[in-house]
C-alpha cells in the first residue's frame, strides 16, 4: 500500500468521526456544584436547634436567592451532652450518651434539639429548600441496638476502650476505642486490648472496614488523631 493511499484512508477515517462527533448529543453538565450549609463546617457536633433555625432563616433570605439549596444537619443531633448551666455550651468534648428509641435507631438529642427535627425539616420546605441528615452508620446502629455504649474495658494513656457484645453472639460485638488528649496516640490491637480471650478477625469501621487478624504473637498499631474514635468491629 503506497503512502499516498495510506492518507487517503486516514483522512477518510477523520472525516467520518467528524461527523460523527458533530451530530453526538452533548452530556448535560450542572452549572455550579451543589450549593448548601452544613452544620458541622461552624458547630461541629454541637449544633442546637435554636442556631439551627437562625441559620436556616438567614440562608433562605440571603444564600437561596443565589442557588443554595441544601440545608444538612451533620453529625451530633443524636448525642447527649452535658452543658455549662445557664447555657448551650458543652462541658465534654464528646457525647456521654447517644439517644436512640426502642428499635435501636437514633432520634434527637434531648439536650441540643428538645423540640425535635420536625420544626426545622417544615420551615426549611416552606422556605423552598431541601433539608438533609447524616445518617448512621448500619454498624453504629447494630451497635446501639445491643447497648450503645455497652461497657469500660480499660482507660489507659488517654485512650478510653469501651466493649458491646453483639447479643446472643459469640465473641462477636463492637469496640470505640476514644482517644481523650489533644495529640495523636497509637491503640495497640490485641484480643486482651479489646477484652477478649482469644484471636479474632476485626474491622475497622471507619476506615473502609479494613481488616485484621488479631492474635496476642501479633499486635497491629493503629494511630488515632487528637480527640478522634477508632470503630472496631469483632467477629
Amino acid at each position: 500500500m503506497t503512502q499516498k493511499i495510506k492518507s487517503l484512508i486516514i483522512d477518510a477515517v477523520l472525516f467520518a468521526l467528524a461527523g460523527v462527533f458533530a451530530h453526538a448529543e452533548p452530556k448535560p453538565v450542572a452549572p455550579t456544584p451543589p450549593l448548601g450549609w452544613n452544620s458541622f463546617d461552624s458547630y461541629g457536633v454541637y449544633l442546637h436547634e435554636k442556631a439551627a433555625m437562625e441559620n436556616l432563616e438567614a440562608m433562605g433570605k440571603q444564600l437561596w436567592p443565589y442557588g443554595y439549596e441544601y440545608f444538612v444537619i451533620d453529625n451530633g443531633w443524636f448525642g447527649e451532652y452535658k452543658l455549662k448551666p445557664g447555657t448551650l455550651y458543652p462541658l465534654e468534648k464528646h457525647a456521654s450518651d447517644v439517644r436512640i428509641n426502642e428499635h435501636g435507631h437514633v432520634v434527637p438529642s434531648l439536650a441540643y434539639f428538645p423540640g425535635g427535627l420536625k420544626p426545622i425539616i417544615d420551615r426549611c420546605h416552606e422556605l423552598g429548600l431541601k433539608f438533609g441528615i447524616l445518617r448512621s452508620d448500619p454498624d453504629m446502629l447494630t451497635c446501639n441496638q445491643n447497648g450503645v455504649m455497652g461497657k469500660r474495658i480499660s482507660f489507659e494513656n488517654g485512650l478510653d476502650v469501651w466493649k458491646t457484645p453483639e447479643k446472643g453472639g459469640k465473641n462477636l460485638g463492637w469496640v470505640g476505642v476514644f482517644n481523650r488528649t489533644d495529640r495523636l496516640k497509637t491503640f495497640t490491637l490485641t484480643p486482651t486490648s479489646i477484652g477478649l480471650d482469644v484471636g479474632a478477625t476485626v474491622y475497622n469501621i471507619w476506615k473502609g472496614r479494613k481488616k485484621y487478624k488479631v492474635y496476642s504473637a501479633s499486635p497491629v498499631e493503629i494511630d488515632i488523631n487528637l480527640d478522634g474514635v477508632l470503630f472496631l468491629r469483632y467477629e
